[in-house]
C-alpha cells in the first residue's frame, strides 16, 4: 500500500506540471526534500511512505526539468512561433497514425519525431510531424524542407512541423527495429480474416495494429467500451512471456537464463507494438513480476503496478496526462482490488466463470469511470454484456495471433490459415459491438465533466467499502452511499430518456444553439464535434452545449471577430477540451480578437488560419473551407471576411456563410455551385448575418437550400430577418427555421429525410 500511495502521489503532481505546461524544478524538489525532512519526524508507520513519494518527487522533477531542457528548449519554441520554413532532418519515434482525412479522403497522418539538424547545423527537440502520403518506419531519418508551427495543446513538443517538399528517407531504423518493423508490415501483409475488420482484429489483439479498422467499428467499439481490446495490456505480455518462460524451460535453462531470456522476449515484443502508453505499462509491470520471481520474492501485483507506475511516470513525466496511460493504471487496479471480492460475492449466485468474468468487466470499468466521463456523454449501457460476450475471444484469438507472428519469416503461407481461424473470434467482436451499439440508449444519462468524476469517485468508494469493508458499520455505509447513487441514476436521467420528448432528436448531426442576437452551430458525427462560433454570451453556449453533452471539441471555427460570434469563447472552451480552431486571417485590432487569440492560446489550441486550400474530416463528414484567402485581402471589412464552409456528409450538404454579404457571396458562387451543383442530398444552409437583406438571390436561388436555419434574437433592433430574404428563400423552396421562433433548433436524418425539433 506504501508504493501505490507514493505512485498515486507522483501521479498527481506531475499531472499537475504538465497539464499547466508550468515547469519550474525547484518546486518538486523543494515538495521531495520536505517529505525527507518529514520521513525522520514521523512515526515509523509513516516514514516508508513519506521517504518514497520524496524520492518519486525529486527524480520526477528532475526528469521532467532535464527532459525539458532537452526536448522543448526555448530558442525552438520560439522558432516554432515564428512560424519559420527551414530543411530539416528527423527522427520518426513511432508508428505514424491518421488524424483526419482531406476532403478527397486522402489520409493526413501525425507522428512524433525528434529534431537532429536545421539548415544542416544540429539541433535537438522533440515535435509532431504532419505529413500526406506513404506511412514513415519507426525509427527511420528523415529529410525535408518544411514549415514550423506552434506545438499547441501538446505540452511535450516544442514544435509542429508540416513538409512543403518530397519526404526523403535518409537514414534507416537501427537493425533490431528495422527487423521488427518487417516482421510487423510482413504479418499485417499476409493477414486473412472472414471480414475486413475482423483481420484487422486480430492483428489489434496480437500486436495492437488497428490502422486498417473502419471508422464504423471504431465507433461503434468505442460506444460499448470494447476499443480496450486491442490496446494491448497486461494480459498480451502474459501470454508472450509466458510463451518465452516455457520454451526456456524446454531448453533447460536455469533460473538466471530463464529471467534473462523472458525479459528479452518482452522488450523485443514491446519493440514491435511500439510505446503506446499502455504497453509501456504492461510491460514494465511485467517486467517488476519477472524480477520479483527471479529474486524469490512474494509476487504482490498491486506492488508490481505501483512499482511500473513510478518507474514510468519517473521516466516519462508526460504519461501522467494521458488518457490511455490513465485508463490502462486505472483498470488495472480496479481489478486487483475489486474483482476477487466481488467473485466471491458474485458466485453466491451465479456460476463461478460467469461472476468472475463479470466481476473484472465491472471492476475495472467502474475504476475507469473517472476518466472515462470526460471522453464520453454518459454511462455506456451495454458495455457490460458486450464485454462479457466479447471477452471469451480475446485469448484465443490473441495465442492464434502471437502464433502467426512467429510463424511471419518461416511460413508466410501459414500466417494466412492461423489468422483465419483467429479471426472467426473477433467476428463475434465485430458482431457484438455492430449490434449493441445500434440499439436505442446507447449510453445511459448522467452527469458529465469534473462532476461526473466527483461523482464516480464517491461511487468507487462506496463499492469498496461495501465489497471490502473491514466492519460491519462500513459496509453499511458503502450500501447505503450505493443506494443514494443508484436511485439518483435511474430516476430523473432515466425519466428524462424514456418519456416522450422532442429536443435534442436522438442521433442528431446539427444543432443551431439559440444564444440571442448570434450565431452558434453544432456539428455531430461518429463521436467527433465541430462547433462553428459561440454567440456573444457564455452562459447560453455553455447552457447549450452541456444540454447536448459536449466535453471534447475537434474542431472550433471563428467565422469572424465579430462580437456576437465569439464572445461566448470563454463559455464555449474553459471546460472543454478543444483540439483545432481555424479563425479568419483578416486583419482586426478590436478587443474581441485579441481576448479570443489569447484565451486559445492560454488553452493551447491548435490555431489554423482559413484559406481554400484548407479541408479535412468530421466523422462522416467531409469539409472544406471556401472562403477567405489567407490574407482575406479580397475582403472589405470583417463581416465580408467571414470564414465559408461546406460540410458534405452522407446524407446532406450544410452550407455556413457567416455573417457574408452579396458581393461576397457573389465571390464564393462559382465554388459553392461546382461542389454542390451536382449533389442530389438534401442542402441545409446556415444564413448568412442572422437573415439581412443583403445576400445574393442568384446564390440561393441556384443552389435551393431545403432546410434554412436563421440565428436572430427575439426583438432584435436591427429588422432580422428581413422581409426580403425571407421572400428570396420562400422562392428558393426553403422551409425557414428561426432561432428566435423555435429555441435551438436540432435536425438528424429519419429515414431518407431531414426531421428537426426546437428547444422552444
Amino acid at each position: 500500500m506504501t508504493l501505490s500511495l507514493a505512485s498515486l502521489g507522483l501521479w498527481a503532481v506531475l499531472a499537475l506540471f504538465t497539464a499547466l505546461d508550468y515547469l519550474p524544478v525547484w518546486i518538486p524538489l523543494a515538495l521531495g526534500g520536505l517529505l525527507f525532512a518529514a520521513s525522520v519526524a514521523v512515526g515509523e508507520s509513516k516514514r516508508a511512505l513519506a521517504a518514497l513519494l520524496g524520492a518519486a518527487l525529486v527524480l520526477g522533477g528532475l526528469s521532467l526539468w532535464l527532459q525539458t531542457e532537452l526536448t522543448k528548449p526555448s530558442w525552438l519554441v520560439e522558432f516554432s512561433e515564428a512560424k519559420t520554413k527551414a530543411k530539416v532532418e528527423l527522427e520518426v519515434l513511432n508508428r505514424p497514425k491518421e488524424i483526419f482525412q482531406n476532403f478527397d479522403r486522402t489520409p493526413v497522418l501525425g507522428v512524433a519525431v525528434f529534431l537532429k539538424s536545421i539548415d544542416g547545423k544540429s539541433a535537438e527537440g522533440r515535435g509532431y510531424l504532419i505529413f500526406e502520403g506513404e506511412e514513415l518506419a519507426r525509427g527511420v531519418t528523415v529529410s525535408m524542407d518544411a514549415k514550423f508551427e506552434p506545438a499547441g495543446r501538446n505540452s511535450r513538443d516544442a514544435f509542429l512541423v508540416k513538409p512543403t517538399s518530397e519526404i526523403q528517407i535518409v537514414e534507416g531504423p537501427p537493425d533490431t527495429q528495422g527487423l521488427l518493423n518487417d516482421l510487423r508490415a510482413n504479418y499485417v501483409k499476409n493477414l486473412t480474416g472472414v471480414t475486413p475488420d475482423a483481420k484487422t482484429l486480430v492483428a489489434g489483439l496480437a500486436i495492437g495494429e488497428i490502422s486498417a479498422l473502419s471508422e464504423e467499428l471504431e465507433e461503434q467499439m468505442r460506444i460499448v467500451s470494447l476499443t480496450h481490446l486491442v490496446a494491448v495490456s497486461g494480459s498480451n505480455c502474459a501470454i508472450v512471456v509466458g510463451m518465452v518462460y516455457l520454451i526456456a524451460v524446454g531448453l533447460r535453462f536455469g533460473r538466471t537464463g530463464r529471467t534473462v531470456i523472458s525479459l528479452v522476449g518482452l522488450g523485443l515484443y514491446v519493440l514491435l507494438i511500439g510505446p503506446d502508453p499502455s504497453v509501456l505499462r504492461a510491460g514494465v509491470m511485467a517486467a517488476s513480476v519477472i524480477v520479483m520471481i527471479a529474486l524469490g520474492r512474494r509476487t504482490w501485483a498491486l506492488n508490481a503496478l505501483a512499482i511500473a507506475t513510478i518507474i514510468l511516470l519517473v521516466s516519462d513525466p508526460w504519461l501522467a496526462v494521458e488518457f490511455g496511460f490513465g485508463l490502462s493504471v486505472l483498470a488495472t487496479a480496479g481489478i486487483l482490488l475489486l474483482a476477487p471480492a466481488m467473485a466471491e460475492k458474485f458466485s453466491k449466485h451465479t456460476p463461478m466463470p460467469l461472476a468472475l468474468g463479470l466481476s473484472v468487466t465491472l471492476a475495472a470499468q467502474l475504476f475507469c469511470l473517472p476518466l472515462l466521463m470526460q471522453l464520453q456523454p454518459g454511462l455506456p449501457t451495454y458495455s457490460v454484456v458486450a464485454n462479457l460476450l466479447a471477452g471469451p475471444m480475446v485469448a484465443p484469438v490473441t495465442v492464434l495471433g502471437m502464433i502467426a507472428v512467429l510463424l511471419t519469416p518461416i511460413a508466410p503461407p501459414l500466417v494466412a490459415i492461423v489468422s483465419w481461424i483467429a479471426s472467426l473470434g473477433t467476428w463475434v467482436i465485430e458482431a457484438v459491438a455492430i449490434f449493441f451499439s445500434g440499439l436505442p440508449v446507447a449510453y445511459f444519462p448522467w452527469a458529465t465533466g469534473w462532476p461526473a468524476t466527483m461523482l464516480s469517485v464517491l461511487l468507487i468508494f462506496a463499492v469498496a467499502a461495501w465489497l471490502r469493508g473491514s466492519t460491519v458499520l462500513m459496509q453499511q455505509l458503502g450500501v447505503g452511499a450505493l443506494v443514494v447513487v443508484v436511485v439518483g441514476t435511474f430516476s430523473i436521467p432515466a425519466a428524462s430518456e424514456i418519456l416522450p420528448k422532442s429536443w435534442p432528436l436522438k442521433d442528431w448531426a446539427v444543432v443551431a444553439c439559440d444564444v440571442g442576437q448570434g450565431d452558434a452551430l453544432v456539428i455531430h458525427s461518429l463521436g467527433r464535434t465541430a462547433v462553428i462560433d459561440v454567440g456573444s454570451d457564455d452562459a447560453m453556449i455553455n447552457n447549450c452545449l452541456s444540454e447536448l453533452r459536449i466535453n471534447q471539441v475537434d474542431l472550433l471555427v471563428l467565422t469572424h471577430f465579430d462580437f456576437d460570434h465569439v464572445g461566448g469563447i470563454k463559455g464555449a472552451i474553459s471546460s472543454r477540451s478543444v483540439t483545432t480552431a481555424i479563425v479568419s486571417g483578416f486583419p482586426d485590432d478590436r478587443p474581441a480578437t485579441k481576448d479570443s487569440l489569447d484565451l486559445l492560446a492560454k488553452q493551447k489550441v491548435r490555431v489554423i488560419t482559413a484559406e481554400p486550400t484548407i479541408s479535412g474530416r468530421l466523422g462522416e463528414f467531409s469539409w472544406r473551407v471556401l472562403a477567405p484567402s489567407k490574407t482575406a485581402s479580397e475582403a472589405k471589412d470583417s463581416n465580408d471576411a467571414s470564414v465559408v464552409m461546406i460540410f458534405s456528409g452522407p446524407d446532406f450538404d450544410l452550407l455556413l456563410l457567416g455573417d457574408l454579404g452579396e458581393s461576397g457571396q457573389q465571390r464564393i458562387s462559382s465554388s459553392a455551385n461546382q461542389i454542390l451543383g451536382s449533389s442530389t442530398k438534401p442542402l441545409i444552409l446556415k444564413v448568412s448575418h442572422h437573415g439581412s437583406n443583403d445576400q445574393s438571390a442568384a446564390l440561393h436561388e441556384s443552389l435551393r437550400p431545403e432546410l434554412a436555419l436563421i440565428s436572430v434574437g427575439e426583438g432584435n433592433g436591427y429588422g432580422h430577418p428581413g422581409k426580403d430574404l425571407l421572400d428570396l428563400l420562400a422562392r428558393s423552396g426553403s422551409q425557414v427555421l428561426r432561432t428566435d421562433s423555435y429555441g435551438s433548433i436540432a435536425i438528424a436524418v429519419a429515414g431518407d429525410a431531414l426531421s428537426w425539433s426546437g428547444s422552444g
